[in-house]
């Protein structure tokens, strides 16, 4: 998302060649990369083509509520590998709680967690909005 000049967001794809967005997990899993990205100032190693993109979803979730919660040590992070969109989701939830104090109204699916992923990292770019609870 971009801030326009009337204050409005505007969303911009992550498939910006396409006449058409796709949404896969392949794709949540690059938003969720951006989304770390602008989370950590050093990111933790995180694999570009995992073995399972919703396991490494959760698992990048994770690794951003252990640093708000404070856990700064190397953390072992085991992830079911049978990971479904709705704990994805959940996890989108909780993040943005205790990022801003808020939920997004997204659709639990592939694009709607995607969405929600953009959202969190426009507003992560955007840090005004960061009130820590």
């Amino acid at each position: 998302m971009s801030k326009s000049e009337g204050g409005l967001y505007i969303y911009q794809s992550v498939n910006k060649m396409s006449l058409y967005t796709k949404y896969s997990p392949k794709t949540l899993w690059m938003s969720t990369l951006k989304l770390v990205r602008a989370f950590f100032h050093t990111p933790p190693n995180l694999p570009v083509e995992p073995a399972s993109f919703f396991s490494e979803v959760i698992r990048a979730h994770k690794w951003i509520e252990n640093d708000l919660a404070g856990h700064f040590e190397n953390v072992v992070i085991t992830i079911n590998t049978n990971t479904t969109i709705e704990q994805i989701h959940t996890c989108l939830q909780n993040l943005s709680k205790t990022l801003f104090d808020c939920h997004f109204e997204y659709p639990i699916t592939i694009k709607g967690c995607q969405l929600y992923t953009e959202a969190i990292t426009s507003k992560l770019d955007d840090s005004h909005y960061c009130t820590l609870s």
